[in-house]
């Protein structure tokens, strides 16, 4: 994975206790049923103390390269054990992330 994402990816961790989310468009879906401030930084307690998104934008910074569903039911909560975008299970992190750099590349150059 660190060989991956070393070659194929730009890390950016957001402290969302400190800095304000980016205003993106493709970001919207992701932060469905987030409270944001004025400011832009995640409200309340349980958003600021759980918050956790894996989210994978195209070099454009404006494609999201990592779609899923926006909405979960409590049905997925307990099949999958996590919402959409809360958490990316460690056995899935690597086949998202490649499903991620396919769909930035699909020609594979």
């Amino acid at each position: 994975m660190i060989e991956l994402v070393s070659a194929a990816f730009v890390p950016v961790w957001i402290n969302i206790r400190t800095e304000p989310l980016p205003d993106l468009e493709c970001l919207r879906e992701v932060m469905e049923g987030v409270a944001l401030d004025g400011e832009r930084h995640v409200t309340g307690g349980f958003n600021r103390g759980f918050f956790l998104r894996s989210v994978v934008l195209d070099k454009d910074g404006e494609t999201l390269l990592n779609p899923q569903p926006s909405r979960a039911t409590l049905g997925q909560l307990f099949s999958n054990g996590h919402f959409a975008y809360a958490q990316v299970k460690p056995r899935d992190y690597l086949a998202m992330l490649r499903e991620a750099r396919v769909r930035a590349d699909p020609g594979g150059r």
